[in-house]
This record gives C-alpha cells, sequence and structure tokens, in this order.
C-alpha cells in the first residue's frame, strides 16, 4: 500500500501531525458548529476515493478537499481535460496530462492538510484497494469510458467489505445520485436539531395513570409523538412544608401526546413505581425534560437492485416535490444518457421517433406533445451536454451524503434521488444546429441551452453583493457559464470585509496567502487567473446607507440582475428596498449549517423579500443574564460581558479620568448610583497603577473570584431566600429560575486558580504591567491580605430587577449630587504616571485564544454556581464569537439553486416558471414552490402593488399645481399632503399664502428650494434619460377623507437626478 502510494503523484503539503491545534479549530470553526469536533476529527482521518472528476465530480472533489478529509485519490483518464474547459479545477497542464493529473494541483491549493492522489481505473476493482478507503463516489457524465455496470460492480466490492458507495450522474437538464451505506448501518443525530428541552411548571395524573408533564411559557415546541425524552432536576414537597425532596432523574419516557402546553408520558410498570410520588399533595418545583437522540439503524439496497423500476419508485426523492410523478421517466431518461456513453451499445441508441415511441409505449399516461415529450428531445439532443449549476447542486448533495457516510451521523439519503432544471430551457424548442459544438469553452453548456442563450448571457451585467462563502460559489458558477464574458456583460462584486483563516474551509476562491486581503478584490483576481475572459468588477463597499454613492442611479440602471449572498437580514433588507426601487430581479441565497433557503424576487410578478424575510434572532433578556442563567448561551454571553467590561470598558474610564480628572465623574452621564461604582472601580485601579506591581493584578483577581462567584450570589440569595413564593403562591425558584450556590474560594482547585491568574494577566497587559509568572504560585498568601470587608460593599446589592420578578420591592435609593462630589475628593487630584494603557475588548486585537480562554473560564464557575453544564471551547467560541455554522456542501447547493434562478431572471421568464426552494440536507429535505405575487391594492378601477408607480405625463416641467390637477383626473383622489425627503412641499392644513406660492412654483424649483436638492445635480441632468421624481404624500378621496395608500409618483418631464426614500 505504501508502495503503491509513493507511485502516483500525491500532493500533501502538510501533515496532520504537525498541524497546529490552533489554526485548525480557527480554520474549520464554522464546520465545527454545523457538525461537532468528533465528526471534524472522522474526517482528517478519512480517505474517499473519487472515480470520474466531469460532470459533477470536481464539485464533489473541491467539497470533500475543503471539508478536511485526509487522503483523497482521483480517477480521471481522460487527456488533456477533454470536455472540462468550463470547470473551475481542471486545466490542461502539459500535453497528454490525464484530467486527474491536471485537476491535483488545483485541488490541492483547497487545503493544505489533504492529500491528493491519483490512481488507475483498473486499481479501483481490487480489493485490497477498495479496502483502504472510507467512501467510494462513483460520476458519470457525458463523454466518459465509464460504464453503469462498473458501477454496480464496484457497488458489489464496497458492500462486501463495508465501505460506503455513492453515485451522481448529470447529463443535460437531469441529474440524480444513489447511496449505499450498507445492509444495516447505524447513524447518531437523525434530524440535525439540537435536542428539544423544556422547563417544568408542574406535573399531574391522566386517567389512564400516565403522567402529564406541564410545560413553562418560556420553550413548548420541538417534541413529537414517539420522543424519548429524560426528566431530571425535579423536586417535590408537601403543600403545607418546607421540606424539598429531590428526584432522581427518570429516563426512558416516551411521548403520547403534544399539547400546546403540556406533554403526555406512556409508562411503564416501573417508571410508574419511580414517579408514583404523583399526588394532588404535593407542590413540584423546578424539572427539565429533554428529548434523548440514540442511534438510528437502517438498511441499503445495492445498485444492482435499486435499478429495478419497482425499487426506483419506492426509493426516490425530488428537489422539487411537485415532480415526484415524473421520477420514473427522468431515470429512464438518464438511462438513455448513460447508454450514449456506452460504446458497447451505442448501436442500440435509436432514432428519437423511435425513443418517442418507447417513452410513450412505457408510460401510456403521457401525451405525444407538451412538457413531457420535451423532456425526450432535451435527452436525446441536450444529453451530451452539462450545466454547471446543476453540477454544483448534484455535487453538493452527494459531498454531504459521503461526509454523512463517514461520521455516520444525520440521515443518509434513502436512496435516490433526481433532479431536473427543465424552467431554465429557452421557451422555443432549440433546434440541433444551435447546439453544435464550436470549439468554445461553452460547448457543453451550448449543447443543453443552444447558443442563442449562452450568448445572451454572455452579455449580461451581474451584481453580487457579498463574497463570502454564497458569494464565492456563485463568482464561479457565473463566470463557468459565462457571463460578463463578451462586450456590455460584467460580474460586479462587492464585500467590504477581509479574508481569515476560518474562511478557507468554505470559502476556496481564497488561499492562506489571502489572509488579510479584502474580499471582493481577492476573489476576482482568482477568478480571473481561471477564466481570463471575464469581466470581473470588484467594490470594496458595505451594502447600506453608506454606499449610496457608489451604488448611485447609473450603478443600479445598468444592471440586468442581482444575486444576494450576503450572510444578515439588514443588509438583505436594503438590497430588497433598492431592488423595488430600481425595479430589478434579485435572487438571494442563505445557508445556515445543513439549512439552505433560495428565494427569487421578480420585479413586477413576485412579492419581495421584506415580505417573508427571516425573523431576527431574539436576545437574551437582561435579567436572565445577569442574574437568572439556565444555558450555557447565557453564563457564556455573560463571561463575554464581563470581560468587555473588565478589560475594555473600565480601561476606556481610566484613561478618560487621567485625561480629565475629576471633571470626567462629576460631569458624566451617568446617574448617581452608577457613577459611585465608577468612583470605587477607578479607585481601585489608580491604586494598582500606582503600585505597577502584578501581585495586585493577582490580588484583584481574587476579589473578583470572590465578587463574581460568592458575594454577588450571596446578596441574590438574600434577596430571594430559599422558600420564597410569588404573589401568585407559587415557588420563586423554579423552571427556568435555577437557585444558585455560591462558590468558595478554593485556589488548589484547577478551575479557580485558572480563571484567578488568567483576570490577573489581562487586568496587567490592560494596565501597561509586566506580568511576573512567578508570583502566580504563592496565591493562598495572597489570598490571606485581602481585606474581606470590601466585599460588602453596596455594589454587590441587586437593584434594577423589581420588575422582572414582580416582588414589589421598592427601587434604590437616589445619590445625591454633594455626595458623588465628596466621593469623588476621595480620588487622586494628581495625575497618576503610568505604563500605556490598553484597552482589551473580545475579539480585538491580542491573542483570541485568552479571550476564549478567560470567557471559558469565567462561563464554568458561572455555571456552577448554577448547576448549568460546563461548555467545552469550541461551544464557549461558537456562542461568544457568534459564529454561524457553515458548510461548503450546503452552500454549493444553495448557489447551484441560486444562479438556476437567475438563468429564469435573465430570460424574463414568467412567474410560474420560477422556484423558491428549502432544503435541510441532516434529514435530508427538501421543498420547492412558485413564488407568491405581490399583495396588491385597490382603489377604483386602479390597482397597485409595492412594484407600481405612478408616471404623470407632460411635454413640460409641470407647476405643482397642474401636477395636482392631472392627478386628481387620472386617479380620481386629492392630494392632502406632499414631501420632498423631509421637507413638507404642500399640506391642505398649510397657511393659504404658502399654499398660493407653491401652486405656481415647478416642481423642479420646489425640489430645489424647498426640498433642498442640489441645483447643479438638476442641470447636469437636463439631457439625461427621465428619471423619476418621487415625493411622499396622502391622499384624500371626495368629502369622506379617507386615506388612500398609492405608490410614488414618477413625473416623466422631471429633470431632477436624485431620488427618495418613499
Amino acid at each position: 500500500f505504501c508502495h503503491m502510494l509513493t507511485s502516483k503523484s500525491i500532493h500533501h503539503n502538510l501533515s496532520h501531525e504537525s498541524m497546529d491545534e490552533s489554526t485548525r479549530a480557527e480554520r474549520y470553526s464554522r464546520q465545527i458548529a454545523a457538525m461537532g469536533s468528533d465528526s471534524v476529527a472522522l474526517l482528517a482521518e478519512a480517505s474517499v476515493l473519487l472515480i470520474g472528476l466531469g460532470g459533477a465530480g470536481a464539485e464533489i472533489a473541491k467539497t470533500l478537499c475543503l471539508s478536511g478529509v485526509h487522503r483523497l485519490t482521483v480517477v480521471d483518464e481522460r487527456e488533456n481535460c477533454l470536455g472540462m474547459e468550463h470547470d473551475f479545477f481542471c486545466r490542461t497542464t502539459k500535453e497528454g496530462a490525464t484530467v486527474a493529473q491536471c485537476a491535483i494541483p488545483c485541488l490541492s491549493q483547497l487545503n493544505p492538510w489533504s492529500a491528493i492522489s491519483e490512481a488507475k481505473m483498473k486499481e479501483a476493482f481490487e480489493v485490497h484497494f477498495i479496502c483502504t478507503f472510507n467512501a467510494v463516489v462513483f460520476s458519470i457524465f457525458p463523454g466518459q469510458q465509464f460504464l453503469f455496470g462498473e458501477a454496480q460492480r464496484l457497488d458489489i466490492i464496497c458492500r462486501e467489505h463495508g465501505v460506503k458507495f455513492f453515485l451522481v450522474e448529470v447529463a443535460g437538464i437531469f441529474g440524480r445520485c444513489f447511496a449505499d451505506c450498507g445492509q444495516n448501518f447505524s447513524f447518531s443525530d437523525g434530524n440535525g436539531e439540537k435536542p428539544a428541552a423544556a422547563f417544568l411548571a408542574g406535573l399531574s395524573r391522566t386517567e389512564e395513570g400516565n403522567v402529564l408533564l406541564h410545560l413553562s411559557e418560556e420553550k413548548k415546541g420541538g417534541f413529537q409523538v414517539g420522543d424519548e425524552v429524560i426528566v431530571k432536576e425535579l423536586t417535590w414537597r408537601h403543600a403545607d412544608g418546607h421540606m424539598e425532596h429531590p428526584i432522581c432523574a427518570v429516563g426512558g419516557l416516551e411521548v403520547s401526546a403534544v399539547m400546546a402546553h403540556s406533554l403526555e408520558l406512556l409508562l411503564s410498570d416501573e417508571q410508574k413505581d419511580l414517579l408514583s410520588s404523583v399526588t394532588e399533595d404535593k407542590l413540584f418545583t423546578g424539572g427539565i425534560v429533554k428529548q434523548v437522540k440514540n442511534m438510528e439503524t437502517g438498511s441499503h439496497l445495492p445498485l444492482s437492485e435499486g435499478c429495478a423500476d419497482r425499487i426506483r419508485v419506492q426509493k426516490s426523492s425530488s428537489l422539487d416535490s411537485t415532480k415526484l410523478p415524473d421520477v420514473p421517466l427522468i431515470h429512464y431518461l438518464l438511462d438513455l444518457c448513460a447508454q450514449r456513453n456506452d460504446k458497447s451499445r451505442h448501436e442500440d441508441f435509436v432514432s428519437l421517433k423511435a425513443i418517442q415511441h418507447i417513452v410513450l409505449t412505457k408510460f401510456p399516461t403521457l401525451q405525444s406533445s407538451g412538457e413531457h415529450m420535451r423532456l425526450v428531445l432535451e435527452a436525446y439532443y441536450g444529453g451530451a451536454g452539462i450545466l454547471p449549476p446543476l453540477t454544483s447542486v448534484m455535487g453538493g448533495l452527494v459531498g454531504q451524503e459521503v461526509l454523512k457516510g463517514i461520521c455516520r451521523k444525520y440521515r443518509p439519503l434513502d436512496q435516490w434521488l433526481v433532479f431536473d432544471c427543465r424552467e431554465v430551457l429557452p421557451e422555443l424548442h432549440v433546434e440541433p444546429f444551435n447546439r453544435l459544438p464550436r470549439g468554445t469553452r461553452f460547448d457543453s453548456q451550448a449543447a443543453v441551452l443552444g447558443w442563442g442563450l449562452t450568448t445572451l448571457l454572455r452579455s449580461r451585467k451581474l451584481f453580487v453583493a457579498g463574497a463570502g462563502a454564497i458569494g464565492c460559489e456563485l463568482l464561479k458558477l457565473y463566470a463557468q457559464i459565462g457571463v460578463g464574458t463578451i462586450e456590455n456583460g460584467a460580474l460586479l462584486v462587492t464585500d467590504y470585509d477581509v479574508v481569515e483563516m476560518h474562511n478557507l474551509s468554505s470559502q476556496f476562491l481564497f488561499t492562506e496567502g489571502d489572509i488579510g486581503k479584502k474580499k471582493s478584490r481577492a476573489a476576482a483576481h482568482a477568478l480571473v487567473r481561471r477564466f481570463e475572459d471575464v469581466n470581473v468588477m470588484p467594490y470594496e463597499e458595505k451594502i447600506g446607507l453608506s454606499s449610496e454613492e457608489a451604488f448611485n442611479d447609473e450603478f443600479f440602471d445598468s444592471l440586468n440582475g442581482i444575486s444576494n449572498g450576503l450572510d444578515n437580514v439588514e443588509a438583505r433588507l436594503h438590497v430588497d428596498q433598492k431592488c423595488i426601487y430600481y425595479r430589478k430581479s434579485f435572487v438571494d441565497a442563505g445557508t445556515y449549517g445543513m439549512k439552505g433557503h433560495v428565494q427569487a424576487v421578480v420585479a413586477d410578478l413576485s412579492e419581495n423579500y421584506a415580505n417573508l424575510s427571516d425573523a431576527q434572532e431574539p436576545s437574551i433578556p437582561l435579567c436572565t443574564l445577569k442574574y437568572f442563567p439556565h444555558s450555557h448561551e447565557h453564563t457564556i454571553q455573560w463571561a463575554k460581558n464581563a470581560f468587555d467590561n473588565f478589560f475594555g470598558v473600565e480601561v476606556d474610564e481610566l484613561s478618560a479620568y487621567i485625561e480629565k480628572g475629576r471633571a470626567f465623574v462629576v460631569e458624566g452621564s451617568r446617574t448617581g448610583a452608577s457613577k459611585l461604582s465608577l468612583i470605587k472601580t477607578l479607585r481601585v485601579n489608580l491604586s494598582i497603577i500606582a503600585s505597577a506591581s502584578y501581585s495586585d493584578c493577582l490580588r484583584w483577581g481574587i476579589v473578583t473570584f470572590l465578587r463574581l462567584f460568592q458575594a454577588n450570589i450571596a446578596a441574590l440569595l438574600r434577596r430571594f431566600p430559599r422558600n420564597m413564593v410569588t404573589s401568585s403562591g407559587a415557588p420563586f425558584w423554579g423552571g427556568p429560575k435555577r437557585r444558585p450556590s455560591p462558590l468558595l474560594l478554593d485556589l488548589d482547585n484547577s478551575e479557580q486558580r485558572r480563571f484567578v491568574i488568567l483576570a490577573a494577566r489581562l487586568r496587567a497587559r490592560s494596565l501597561g504591567i509586566h506580568v511576573n509568572h512567578s508570583i502566580e504560585n504563592d496565591l493562598s498568601s495572597l489570598a490571606g491580605s485581602i481585606d474581606m470587608e470590601l466585599l460588602n460593599d453596596s455594589d454587590v446589592e441587586l437593584g434594577g430587577i423589581q420588575g422582572e420578578v414582580d416582588i414589589g420591592r421598592g427601587s434604590q435609593a437616589e445619590v445625591s449630587e454633594e455626595t458623588i462630589i465628596e466621593e469623588c475628593r476621595t480620588l487622586p487630584d494628581t495625575r497618576p504616571v503610568c505604563g500605556q494603557l490598553l484597552p482589551i475588548f473580545f475579539g480585538g486585537e491580542g491573542k483570541k485564544e485568552v479571550h476564549i480562554d478567560f470567557v471559558m473560564a469565567a462561563a464554568n464557575l458561572r455555571g456552577k454556581c448554577y448547576e448549568i453544564e460546563a461548555s467545552d471551547r469550541y461551544t464557549v467560541q461558537s456562542v461568544a464569537e457568534k459564529i454561524t455554522p457553515a458548510l461548503v456542501t450546503s452552500t454549493s447547493v444553495v448557489s447551484g439553486l441560486a444562479v438556476l434562478e437567475m438563468i429564469k431572471v435573465l430570460q424574463e421568464k414568467k412567474l410560474e416558471f420560477h422556484r423558491n426552494s428549502y432544503f435541510n440536507l441532516a434529514l435530508p429535505f427538501f421543498t420547492s414552490s412558485m413564488p407568491s405575487p405581490p399583495v396588491s391594492r385597490y382603489h377604483g378601477d386602479h390597482k397597485w402593488t409595492v412594484w407600481s408607480n405612478i408616471q404623470i405625463n407632460g411635454d413640460k416641467d409641470l407647476t405643482l399645481r397642474e401636477f395636482l390637477d392631472a392627478f386628481k383626473s387620472k386617479f380620481g383622489l386629492s392630494v392632502s399632503m406632499i414631501s420632498c425627503g423631509v421637507s413638507m412641499v404642500y399640506s391642505l392644513f398649510a397657511p393659504k399664502r404658502r399654499i398660493s406660492e407653491r401652486l405656481r412654483m415647478t416642481m423642479t424649483r420646489i425640489a430645489v428650494e424647498v426640498g433642498q436638492v442640489d441645483g447643479g445635480e438638476l442641470e447636469m441632468c437636463v439631457n439625461c434619460r427621465n428619471h423619476m421624481f418621487c415625493l411622499m404624500f396622502r391622499c384624500s378621496e371626495g368629502w369622506k377623507s379617507e386615506v388612500v395608500s398609492v405608490p410614488a409618483i414618477f413625473s416623466i418631464r422631471s429633470v431632477c437626478r436624485r431620488r427618495y426614500d418613499r
């Protein structure tokens, strides 16, 4: 085996053994957030054999390399990248080189820790060779030498030796894939969701003797009938007593019914005995019910059996559920395309008429003309070509199935999945002569779409918003299909962000050499390096109001479409608003781990993005964060806030005091009680600066521990005693309010010691004090010198939470200005001489590992106080840095679907041809639907949507009176109010003299004098094509004074270039 590897071309820049763990964690942080660190570790030891780089093969190779597969061996013995000119990773390097040899250098650049090697086809059927791999992928595509029968034979070898087998096939507008994980396989986490959990508000018994769990209002959903759950942390006491009795955790419970606020559990006799204490005279408090995810099992048929028509129907799913009835036909048409590749059966490839006759005989319900016969034509003529967006979709799907098989995580495909993108085809059938090759890199695409549509795509100008994971894929696909490769065409891309290490696991256009560079420029450079004919124009603007000057009227007017690759809702909404304003279509794409969505927003035809926009992420209530945490998200966010406050905010305040003196405190905007707290903090920090001693930093670290985890907790328990009840008589502590316990100082405890030392080091660094590691071993003696009376100060008492807990206490007493001034006098009047102060905020300058270390130590100590499970490093980093789970597989799928929608947009297809898509690769689940039309508003015979505008025609610059008359004549509406920008132009309640003056003014003059539009702008645009002049207004109808909502007013004769928000 070792000899075999050394005899082939192997590209492996680094070994896993030499890989720095922090670099690995940073690079794969988004993937770890999606799949878990255990899965990423398994991939780092996995080996995959990929046979065929054509079709979806190269896309699968890309996803496996970026995902961190340890060894990838590729087989493709075609010479000179024949038929691969359009592919991003396959380029001819030397005469006579195979496709595999040409692709290996490009693939190896994606991940220095993946070994890429080549093998020969004859080796792929040797048992000792196959046994060295975890998975085998067989790619079938037009123009290859591989036969379908070879795939069946290879699958049998894989099944016999426990190797996962996957097949993918693309031809023209059709694609399908097949998964065989063996006769008996197991997997974990069947849906990719976090286990459902909820706090209990109480328990009761049903008439049948089962237990009914009453859920708190905080969380109700996520449970399903048949789920296994565990009930834990439950206590009970007699209704008239104070003695609490904990109940041990009870597992193996089955949910028999799910109601709005409760779950019914089906109990065995043994479980009934364990929960026999559920009686009416007992009061239950606390308690959590949590879903248990067990290993699941499955069984797959071999490919030889799975090819039977009956099995194909039973075991097939579709990316578009509306096309499920067509699955048998698509399978047959792909068999037809595969037959064309099989030279031994090429004589069986009969004429088109004969094939149509066979189809009608095999599928008697089909009509001899119409949509299905169009599919037969496309299989016959277009099946010899490849469509890049389709290969991206299928490559991402199969890549994810390979990862599932290796990691034994998430539900595998069962077993076939088919897809066709018939909607992208030109409306009229493409004649065979219009598909013939012309010796360009677009020959394969033209065989599918025809040269007419291919040329149209090449002349289009598209704007890609964002050059992140989705943006990179979009740019690659648009370049592959030729956007911006001839006159008037261009690819425009913007991204203000820079390349970081974690981008490299999902954003393949970037390499380590690009770290620190602007994403848009690095992506454009990589694109042009591969496709020299693409006209790429990079911008470095952030999508939003700040980019109005760069992305102006001329910019948007020149575009044929917009593709969103943005990672936040706010930027998406801005693009949505602009597209409505300029009546431009755009396609939005987004992913979250295994999930993805595509939304086509078609100008004038569909609803806009804002009408279906994503919900904003809910924030954690401040009261929960400060006093009543009940999850690791709460403790981690609390620890992150503490980091920023201790080492960032406090140091900034100290700098301000040193600069301004006592005036900073007295004249500041803080309230009285807050000013007292500021004075104490300044006093402590000034004392540390004065001594310039690291031992004082260590003492501060010890005192901080005592305050956070002992004194403040004790104060909370004094405020809300153990047996406290609410005004309704319910126990105060229970459900989401977990009763904490103070931690006793034990500097021999590794967690406590680590917190103190990390806090001291960060405090020293922020205050410019040298760190002396030698005295860190003498923490006990330093602790003995601390005045414990300092912990009894008022700042550990609680305030501001009465409204949250409804106990009727008064607010904190006001602090007089005299008291503030008196306390300020205790601060030193002279400005101390100190080292350079360095405010440290989480994720800012410095070693991020230290930031994570502190947050992890603080969060887990707080978790001990509240009996919340400790968080590992990956979890802390994910929550603290708000890492969005990302996988290159789901990115490939969503980008391919988005580009297919854009091809429809550029053809100005009707709405019924477009699809909004959603998928979850963990299940796997796919659904799509036609976009909804925009909501219509009516007034009389007039109909308006969000895309509508009103044009008032005239052969001159209208006066305001002429505008009002024309508007009333056309729509029967009287205008009651008009505003231009932020200025009121006209209103019925304005002084009559002003109204009379304005009515005689022209609209252009109003814009300059009232709306304060720059007059120079107006003069410059006199000779430009007509632009809209938008005014805000309200209309009243007759005597009813009814407010009528109408679109923007566009004056044809207006020469005002500037536009206004409606």
